[in-house]
């Protein structure tokens, strides 16, 4: 039987933002537990994103600029449909054919 693990933080998945987060919390000197259901790490979202990461009010006007966009049939899967979304180099693409 193994001892049961104890820290201060739990922190659920080790990609991007739960090791940014374990590092970040380590200069404090908090004990801190990483875990992840893979074997590896950055194998989850992390391995298909840009690496962008924004704050809470950029992730709000996006989610607003997107929840405007009215996209007119014909667009094919892979069309940009909002390029540069709001400066931030990231384009939208469509996930799906949009035909009728």
């Amino acid at each position: 039987m193994t001892s049961p693990l104890e820290s201060e933080v739990l922190i659920i998945g080790a990609g991007i933002i739960g090791a940014s987060i374990a590092r970040e919390l380590s200069q404090y000197k908090v004990n801190v537990a990483v875990v992840e259901k893979n074997p590896d790490c950055f194998t989850g979202q992390t391995k298909s994103s840009h690496g962008f990461v924004y704050s809470k009010n950029k992730l709000k006007q996006c989610m607003k600029v997107l929840a405007s966009v009215r996209a007119k049939p014909p667009v094919r899967l892979g069309h940009v449909i909002v390029p540069d979304i709001l400066d931030t180099g990231a384009d939208v693409v469509t996930e799906t054919d949009l035909l009728v």
